[in-house]
């Protein structure tokens, strides 16, 4: 006799192009990525589900290049970051027609990135969270960049408070640094053993509980070969661990030496 099967209930998050709507409040006409105002590019990121004291959220987080008015310099530079938004819902009730409930959005919760674009989303890493001991989520999403043909792997790091009320110069989600976990210098590296010779590292992504204050330290444990100098590489070990402590005042998580 065959047993009966049960078909877990999937629940779609919201699509992209709503989140957008939701944020900048102009119809991209269902694209992920589309022109508001005054040269400033809209673009969908990265999407979330979690869970922190017993309710199930959705984020979809966004971003925008800068706006361009006659005149301006156009030309991108590394200082022309993107800058970070988000649209947050609420699952109330999985078998409905419309399960999630709109949170809010915020159409600023930091900047990165470089040249007019984010970083890209690392789709071979998972994300990674850490409830914090006062009610918050910390939220640490895989990215990679290219730096002068060096693909260079982090975790660009995300704050989220579920209060209702907060301080008027914080946000519900705030973007709280970047964290440096690996690089791969195959694109510019001289395979035959020239002064820049073929390195790669991974790192992993530690949670440690601070000694003091809720928000952890990032410990990255890296694994892999660096250059050493010109010509010489050497591996990876564990003293080479990188740990970032956050500057409550800057609120950026930092490494000591910065």
């Amino acid at each position: 006799m065959e047993k009966e099967k049960t078909q877990q209930h999937v629940v779609v998050p919201p699509a992209p192009d709503s989140v957008l709507y939701l944020i900048y409040q102009k119809d991209g006409d269902g694209a992920t990525s589309y022109e508001i105002a005054n040269g400033a590019w809209v673009t969908y990121w990265y999407g979330h589900s979690f869970e922190l004291d017993g309710k199930r959220y959705f984020t979809g987080f966004a971003h925008a290049t800068r706006e361009v008015f006659p005149g301006d310099e156009t030309a991108s530079g590394p200082e022309n970051q993107v800058f970070l938004s988000h649209a947050t819902f609420q699952l109330v009730d999985e078998n409905a027609d419309k399960p999630w409930s709109f949170v809010g959005a915020e159409p600023y919760i930091g900047k990165f990135g470089a040249y007019d674009k984010g970083n890209s989303i690392d789709e071979g890493r998972k994300a990674q969270e850490f409830p914090t001991s006062d009610g918050r989520l910390l939220l640490a999403v895989p990215t990679w960049s290219l730096q002068s043909g060096v693909r260079i792997d982090s975790f660009d790091m995300f704050v989220f408070n579920p209060a209702e009320e907060i301080p008027v110069d914080e946000h519900h989600w705030s973007y709280v640094g970047n964290v440096f976990a690996g690089e791969d210098n195959a694109a510019a590296c001289d395979e035959e053993g020239g002064t820049l010779p073929c390195v790669k590292s991974t790192g992993k992504l530690q949670f440690v509980p601070a000694d003091v204050g809720p928000m952890p330290v990032l410990r990255v444990v890296r694994d892999g070969t660096i250059i050493e100098g010109p010509g010489k590489t050497r591996a990876l070990g564990p003293s080479d661990a990188v740990e970032y402590h956050f500057d409550a005042e800057d609120k950026k998580y930092r490494t000591k030496d910065l």
